[in-house]
Parts: structure tokens; C-alpha cells; sequence
């Protein structure tokens, strides 16, 4: 990312015949002048609420030389997604067209970006993952789709302390939140009202999908059905149980608890 002096490559080269070997015959390079001398962002504000949508400004400071190639096009991106609101360059306004693009948007510029300036994106996004990052890339739409410059992390802006490009979520061990039920009294009799039980609640921090059990239980704590026990990472679940058991047939009328695990 950002403008470096040297590039690494690695290359793993793998054959599917047994008796053959596989070989590189060469390499080719595709390089330009850096877009920005030097890039910084962080975004503000830090934390989030989990599971609320929640309003955020990315800073990004382009510092520039007299090589610099300027950028017109800046693409933003989060595995949380993120929705454009507005940007200003120094404070001020600027027009822009917004294309969505997988996980964030794409700002068009009216008129490229050649000298050192601060740009300010407002947007909004709902934090499921502790530590969250937002990528920024800039582009030149002058020069080939396939050169861009990553943003590196640092600090653009001096009113903002976070010097980060990650949004973190309150330090404690709550993995559910924003559990809500359509209905406390099931009565699935097929007249249209409260016939399902529809639940919803906010999955947090879990990056890796593990298995989420619900199940609903009678007061000796026999499991009466199993809604799923399917995995699931970070986000908002939600999920249906129509008040029938295991074997398909309709519980009989009572008190349940319901179980999620």
C-alpha cells in the first residue's frame, strides 16, 4: 500500500501431473507514479453501539508532490458495508456522483484532486465485529482501472485522536443483543394472527461461524422442538418456529421457554 520504494513478490507455482514441472517463464510489472506522495486516514468517532446503525466521517489527508498524479475517484469499503451521506474537501462541499460498489461506494469526483488537502466522508454503517476496518482506495480515472493506491492508517486529521481505520465495539463479552419476539402468545390456528413466532436478535463479535441452538423447552426442561442449530457469524438473525415439535405435530397449549444458546 502507498508509495514504496520496493515491491515483493511471492509465487507459488503447483503442477497437476505428477511427472511434470511447472515454470515461469516471466514476469511483467505494471507501475505509475504514486496518485498521492502520501496518504493518512482514521475514522471517527472510535466505538460503536453494536448492532445500531450508527454515523461515522473518514478522514482522509492526500499530501502531494510534483509527481503525484492526483485522483479523482475514491472508493470506500467495510465487511459491515457502508452508505455514503456526504464529503467536503478543507470543509467545503463537494459535488460528487456515488456508485455502489460491493461492501461501501465509490465517490466520482467532478474535478480531480492534485494538491494536499483533507477529505472528509460522512457515512453510516452497523457494527457487528469488534474491530471493523474501512478500506480506502484511490483512483485516476485518466490511468487504467487496475491502478489504484491503498490508504494507509495515521493521522489526517488533528480535532480526531482514533489515528485508525477501525471502529471497535465496547470491551465486555456480550455476544447477543436486540432480542426481540413478534409475539409472547403463540397460536398457530391458521386464522392469520400470531401463527408463526418470529425472532430476531443481533449475533456479535463472532468471526468465525459457529453454531447458534434455539430451542423451546417445556417447565420440566424437555426440548420440545429445535427451531436450529445451524452456525452463523456476526449480524442480524433472524428466524421462524410455526408451535410445532420435533415429529411435525402442534405442541399442546401451556407455557414454553424459549432457549438460545
Amino acid at each position: 500500500p502507498g508509495p514504496r520504494r520496493y515491491v515483493q513478490l511471492e509465487t507459488r507455482i503447483l503442477s497437476d501431473a505428477p511427472f511434470r514441472t511447472a515454470t515461469l517463464d516471466d514476469i511483467v510489472l505494471e507501475f505509475n507514479n504514486p496518485l498521492a506522495q502520501e496518504t493518512r486516514a482514521e475514522i471517527s468517532p472510535g466505538t460503536a453501539t453494536p448492532g445500531e446503525r450508527s454515523q461515522f466521517t473518514y478522514y482522509l489527508r492526500s499530501d502531494m508532490a510534483a509527481s503525484s498524479r492526483g485522483f479523482d475517484q475514491i472508493q470506500l469499503t467495510s465487511t459491515a458495508g457502508a452508505t455514503f451521506r456526504a464529503a467536503r474537501i478543507d470543509g467545503e462541499n463537494i459535488p460528487a456522483t456515488i456508485e455502489v460498489v460491493d461492501q461501501g461506494f465509490k465517490i466520482l469526483l467532478d474535478a480531480p484532486v492534485r494538491r494536499s488537502a483533507t477529505v472528509a466522508i460522512d457515512l453510516e454503517s452497523t457494527i457487528y465485529v469488534n474491530q471493523t476496518r474501512f478500506d480506502a482506495f484511490l483512483f485516476n480515472s485518466a490511468l487504467s482501472t487496475t491502478v489504484r493506491q491503498q490508504v494507509d492508517q495515521g493521522d489526517a486529521e488533528n480535532t480526531v485522536a482514533t489515528n485508525r481505520t477501525f471502529v471497535a465495539l465496547p470491551a465486555n463479552s456480550q455476544l447477543l443483543s436486540s432480542f426481540s419476539l413478534s409475539t409472547r402468545v403463540l397460536t398457530p390456528n391458521g386464522d392469520g394472527v400470531s401463527d408463526q413466532l418470529q425472532i430476531e436478535f443481533d449475533l456479535l463479535k463472532i468471526l468465525d461461524p459457529r453454531p447458534v441452538v434455539i430451542g423451546v423447552y417445556d417447565l420440566s426442561g424437555r426440548r420440545v422442538a429445535l427451531i436450529s442449530d445451524a452456525t452463523a457469524t456476526a449480524g442480524r438473525q433472524t428466524l421462524a418456529w410455526d408451535g410445532r415439535d420435533n415429529q411435525g405435530r402442534t405442541v399442546a397449549p401451556g407455557v414454553y421457554i424459549l432457549r438460545v444458546t
